[in-house]
């Protein structure tokens, strides 16, 4: 009983309503001199078996450290997938992280600035959030000129 307390429900989505959504909601938090884009390649009419609310909280805390962090430039919401896989990641024109905090930031109450509002846990919530829906929330080292954050996660998950 407890076990079910803690399992999270998935659903077939349309990915553009996933996304959508959460793009959507984000899109007027945006600053005016900063840019917000989408870039997808993926088939619109793809159905992802996922935890929708878990993907929009997951893609909020993003969007949220992306602006915080986030000056010039602008954030970009990218999808991609291979046959099993959709990856989002949330890219951005900020500062960037260092490799060596690439496992830092995601635990609790870790701040890599202390002067930026917040308490820390929006990282770590969305990494147990993306578990909980058998995915993966990781910093994508190799990228430079700011953060990218990936959201990979199974299409189909058979239970």
């Amino acid at each position: 009983e407890i076990e079910q307390l803690f399992h999270t429900a998935l659903e077939e989505c349309p990915l553009t309503g996933l996304v959508g959504f959460a793009a959507d909601a984000f899109r007027p938090l945006v600053p005016a001199t900063l840019t917000f884009d989408i870039e997808s390649k993926v088939d619109e009419s793809l159905i992802v078996k996922t935890n929708p609310h878990m993907i929009n909280t997951i893609l909020q805390k993003l969007f949220n450290n992306a602006v915080k962090f986030t000056s010039q430039g602008g954030i970009t919401l990218r999808l991609s997938c291979s046959d099993d896989q959709l990856c989002i990641s949330v890219i951005d024109t900020g500062p960037g992280i260092p490799a060596d905090k690439k496992d830092f930031v995601f635990e609790r109450f870790s701040k890599l600035d202390s002067f930026v509002p917040g308490t820390g846990l929006g990282l770590s919530i969305a990494r147990m959030n993306a578990e909980r829906i058998h995915g993966t929330l990781s910093l994508d080292t190799s990228y430079v000129g700011g953060a990218k954050f990936d959201l990979v996660i199974p299409i189909h998950f058979d239970v």
